[in-house]
């Protein structure tokens, strides 16, 4: 009996790969889709196209779960698809549900099965797999790694103009913003990276591929912000850049001051020498220093007064996000008076070191950092 593969999602990813593992003629492929006739057209055309590129694969498309039962594999591909201007965060709350019932399901069905996450964000979503499935987590994958190592080798190889069968590279890190490249340990046909190219081309190199994650922001910040907040719940949001870590206090931290009856709370990282801070500009109309700012915002406000003022101003320049920020606390201090609002100085947010180190400047055109100084916009 052959084993069997089960792909949940119809869409372009789900049956894109369940062509490709069709096509190898291993193991027997069933797509299931919430969508009525969609994995059963596309099965079909896969089944039909087996006469003519040699292969005997028995597909299958469905809307039932119980057609995956006694699978080997389950990938999970189904979910929403990003927008423009979104990143692979804003789509967490949507997602979850989506990811923990397919895990549910398809687990129920086939206990033994391995399971690989490709939905986004990934590695959240394979730990909410992992939970609803309730399988070990050495059966519970994540696609995000071998993904993004094969991106970074392409790189290199366009720019060498050589194989890709001659590279050897890898990327560490989370799939998306977090994800770090590591030039250093790269090889063509064994030689290293560093003796084929010069530091100016690597950098370049490293810039281009982290572009490739970063270019939401790029395409606008407060639309993301907007599209993430109509998905959320809760009496509160709360926001920060896709370059921070915000902690666990600082979250208790915002959520306190907006209890207390605050209607917008503020922080930024203390721990970088001469940041600025955007509220104080809304209040004392000065800089505390001229041209130093803080990739380090972080911001709560009431769910209901957000929406009252119109959310995040998709007009303003995105390379220049301090300036959403400073226009939202405009607009809040405008309705409900400076009083609503709290600067939380001893908020703990940070940009990752890591990143600091390996991407730093190159991570935006008109802003950076470099080990711990904020360069100017």
């Amino acid at each position: 009996m052959r084993r069997k593969v089960s792909i949940v999602g119809a869409g372009n990813v789900g049956a894109t790969l369940a062509q490709r593992i069709t096509e190898r003629d291993h193991v027997d492929v069933v797509m299931v889709d919430v969508a009525e006739g969609v994995p059963q057209g596309k099965a079909l055309d896969l089944l039909e196209a087996g006469p003519v590129l040699g292969y005997d694969t028995c597909v299958t498309g469905t809307n039932n779960y119980d057609d995956t039962a006694g699978s080997d594999l389950i990938i999970i591909t189904a979910g929403l698809a990003r927008k423009p201007g979104m990143s692979r965060d804003d789509l967490l709350a949507a997602n979850g549900d989506i990811v923990k019932h397919c895990a549910a399901e398809t687990a129920k069905r086939s206990p033994k099965a391995v399971m690989i996450v490709v939905t986004n964000p990934m590695d959240v979503m394979a730990f909410v797999a992992m939970k609803a499935s309730g399988f070990p987590k050495e059966r519970v994958i994540g696609m995000g790694g071998v993904l993004d190592s094969a991106r970074f080798r392409t790189f290199i190889a366009l720019e060498l103009s050589v194989s890709v069968e001659n590279i050897n590279a890898f990327v560490m890190g989370g799939h998306g913003d977090t994800m770090v490249p590591l030039p250093r340990y790269c090889t063509v046909s064994g030689v290293p990276l560093p003796q084929l190219l010069s530091k100016e081309k690597i950098e370049a190199i490293c810039e281009e591929f982290s572009a490739t994650y970063i270019h939401v922001l790029k395409l606008g910040l407060s639309l993301a912000r907007n599209e993430g907040a109509k998905a959320a719940k809760g009496d509160f949001l709360i926001f920060t850049d896709a370059d921070c870590l915000m902690s666990h206090s600082y979250v208790e931290k915002i959520t306190s001051a907006l209890n207390k009856g605050y209607i917008l709370a503020h922080g930024a990282d203390p721990s970088v020498d001469g940041v600025v801070h955007t509220l104080p500009t809304i209040l004392s109309r000065k800089w505390f220093k001229p041209r130093t700012y803080t990739t380090g915002r972080g911001i709560g406000i009431s769910r209901d007064a957000f929406f009252k003022i119109g959310g995040y101003n998709e007009d303003l320049d995105p390379m220049l996000g301090y300036r959403e920020d400073l226009d939202l606390g405009k607009r809040i201090k405008e309705n409900y008076g400076s009083s609503s609002i709290v600067l939380l100085k001893d908020a703990v947010i940070a940009t990752s070191p890591r990143r600091e180190q390996t991407f730093g400047f190159h991570m935006w055109k008109s802003r950076g950092v470099r080990g711990n100084r904020i360069l100017p916009y």
